[in-house]
């Protein structure tokens, strides 16, 4: 059977969380290790019964053995391996308008996208409003007096400030709605692309299940 990229991608996702949860389990000494109490009250006091306590596994585990959990991750990561290829082959069955292929292309646009947010600043970045700063500047001069002689002074003067645009903004604003256009027609072939039916995949679990209920379709 076929199923869409957008399914295939939602089953990889099932099944990596079901690796991590799978794993975590096993990763648990309480799950994989039974604790097993003998008390021997009759070498303290004969006339009492010993007793053997095992610890029950915690609930949460949901009735799940280890050796079920084991089995269950070695299936997993087998039909990991096995959807992945298959993307892999659907996808190299796959090229744009443009000549390259789906990985490509989403990375492509990811690029337009950000190189369109350089352009809109640029299109509408406005220069600095003309300020003029009274007496913002100073310098210094030297005066001669009879008394004084020759003395350095400071004076003070206006400051006109003004910016320009070094740039063609004309340009930026038609480069940056050709990228818009641009991303916006790959993006709907790219999402034409991801919901068609091409990869060849039949899934070995069902997606709406839980791990016991797989454990429990699979007789362990």
């Amino acid at each position: 059977m076929k199923i869409s990229l957008n399914e295939a991608f939602r089953y990889q996702n099932f099944l990596t969380k079901m690796r991590t949860e799978l794993s975590n389990y096993l990763e648990d000494d309480y799950f994989v290790i039974t604790r097993i109490e003998e008390h021997y009250r009759q070498d303290a006091a004969p006339g009492l019964v010993n007793e053997t306590i095992t610890q029950e596994r915690d609930e949460t585990y949901n009735g799940i053995t280890p050796n079920a959990a084991i089995k269950l991750l070695t299936g997993v990561t087998k039909e990991r391996e096995r959807l992945l290829a298959a993307i892999y082959k659907a996808k190299l069955a796959v090229c744009l308008n443009s000549g390259v292929g789906i990985d490509e292309a989403v990375m492509l646009n990811k690029e337009r996208r950000a190189i369109a947010d350089v352009f809109k600043y640029l299109a509408f970045l406005k220069p600095i409003p003309q300020r003029l700063n009274k007496n913002g500047g100073r310098a210094y001069k030297f005066t001669e007096s009879e008394k004084n002689g020759a003395q350095q002074v400071m004076i003070s003067y206006d400051v006109l400030l003004k910016s320009t645009i070094d740039y063609d903004r004309n340009n930026v604003k038609s480069e940056y709605k050709r990228l818009l256009k641009e991303a916006d027609s790959i993006s709907s072939e790219i999402d034409e692309i991801f919901t068609g039916k091409i990869v060849e995949f039949e899934m070995v679990y069902d997606i709406r299940s839980t791990i016991q209920e797989i454990i429990e379709d699979m007789g362990d």
